[in-house]
């Protein structure tokens, strides 16, 4: 170890980032402080979990497309939630669906 390394890092749950992908037809249609809805998204599994809710704002949208699957990346602020054991339902690495609201 030397000096200036790090050794804690401090993270919190209350708030998460949630990456996605946009068309690109609807890039004209969305901006920086779009509200969104985020839903966790288990394909193979029926869960509680699935039927929360979460809120959150689109804070960025990449300024590039991707050429082959014309895509835009965006970032997602959502606001975690506790489940009843006061422990955070949103966990990172879980795959999610993200609804963009537009003309809010």
């Amino acid at each position: 170890m030397n000096q200036g390394d790090l050794i804690l890092m401090i993270t919190t749950l209350e708030y998460m980032r949630a990456v996605g992908y946009v068309d690109a037809q609807y890039l004209d249609r969305i901006r920086e402080g779009n509200r969104v809805l985020v839903r966790v998204d288990f394909s193979d599994k029926e869960l509680d979990i699935e039927q929360e809710t979460f809120e959150g704002n689109l804070y960025f949208v990449a300024p590039r497309v991707d050429e082959y699957l014309k895509e835009c990346e965006v970032y997602v602020k959502v606001r975690n939630k506790r489940n009843r054991n006061g422990l955070y339902i949103l966990r990172e690495g879980m795959d999610v669906r993200m609804e963009v609201l537009i003309g809010e």
